[in-house]
């Protein structure tokens, strides 16, 4: 027999989307590690970074939109640190929470 207990609550919440603003995987793989695939609307373009900038070093956590984005590029021979939210457009989702006074042990194994 399988018994189920009920630990968690959710809810729909609005969240921030992830997004860096440009084309990450692009710009790694270009051997002059040219920022590539800028969107124009997107979180980066607005804090200043440029199409071509490029990125010396990355410093974010993934998924976390958030928290900062620090970006170290280099243009026209000139090194510029950009930091800004990488939050990409709200979205609605399902979010979840441990009932209150439920302990580990309640949880199961």
């Amino acid at each position: 027999m399988l018994t189920l207990t009920i630990e968690l609550s959710s809810w729909t919440t609005t969240y921030a989307g992830f997004d860096l603003g440009f084309d990450e995987v692009r710009t790694e793989d270009d051997p002059a590690r040219r920022v590539q695939g800028l969107a124009k609307d997107g979180p980066a373009a607005g804090a200043g970074v440029r199409e071509g900038d490029v990125l010396e070093s990355m410093d974010y956590q993934l998924s976390e939109a958030t928290k900062p984005v620090t970006m170290r590029v280099v243009r026209a021979g000139q090194a510029v640190t950009i930091t800004y939210l990488p939050r990409g457009r709200e979205r609605r989702g399902a979010t979840w929470t441990r009932v209150a006074g439920m302990s580990d042990e309640a949880c199961g194994p």
